[in-house]
């Protein structure tokens, strides 16, 4: 299975670049509850306005990920890792 996450500007250049499918775009208009993304392919979307990142308006640049549940696995855990590490101040290894 695989799902879509939308980033905006602001939070794309806060992430690491993974290796992860995308395509990038920006947010041209709106109409009604729909964002109007128009891709850098040409290619032009339509998303609910409620399913995008907070803040994001027009002119907005975004990066639509196309990741597997594999890929939100294996970030799971890397994260629960960085926690452990932290809490207690070792190294915590896969």
């Amino acid at each position: 299975m695989a799902y879509l996450e939308m980033y905006s500007e602001e939070e794309l250049t806060a992430k690491p670049n993974n290796d992860h499918c995308y395509l990038k775009g920006v947010v041209d208009h709106f109409e009604k509850n729909q964002a109007i993304i128009k891709l850098t392919d040409g290619q032009e979307i339509r998303w609910p306005v409620d399913r995008l990142a907070d803040g994001l308006q027009e002119s907005g640049v975004i990066k639509l990920i196309l990741k597997t549940t594999a890929d939100d696995a294996s970030e799971t855990q890397a994260t629960a890792r960085a926690i452990l590490n932290q809490i207690l101040k070792i190294e915590v290894k896969e």
